[in-house]
């Protein structure tokens, strides 16, 4: 499953020209963590990407739900419903 992780990495991270921000890291390791929790999670319900410049996007999973998320057991992922949706945030708060 790292494999999938790096290569969204690579994908979606290669048309920054500033490189992929922590926020961005942070976003793609709670859906990996998500995807190797929950068996029918699919890769692309949720966008990690930062649009820099005029847009100011931001990934899809704040910076401190994405932390939470990578530091929950598969149990309490499951318990919570994350395995449903895309976690919404403030998750774990």
């Amino acid at each position: 499953m790292r494999k999938i992780l790096l290569l969204g990495l690579v994908v979606f991270g290669s048309g920054a020209a500033e490189g992929i921000s922590k926020g961005e890291f942070d976003c793609w390791e709670a859906v990996q963590r998500l995807i190797d929790c929950c068996p029918r999670y699919g890769f692309g319900l949720i966008d990690c990407t930062v649009e820099r410049g005029c847009d100011n996007k931001k990934p899809d999973i704040d910076d401190s739900t994405s932390q939470c998320i990578t530091a929950l057991s598969c149990r309490e992922i499951v318990r919570q419903n994350l395995c449903e949706t895309p976690p919404p945030k403030g998750v774990c708060q």
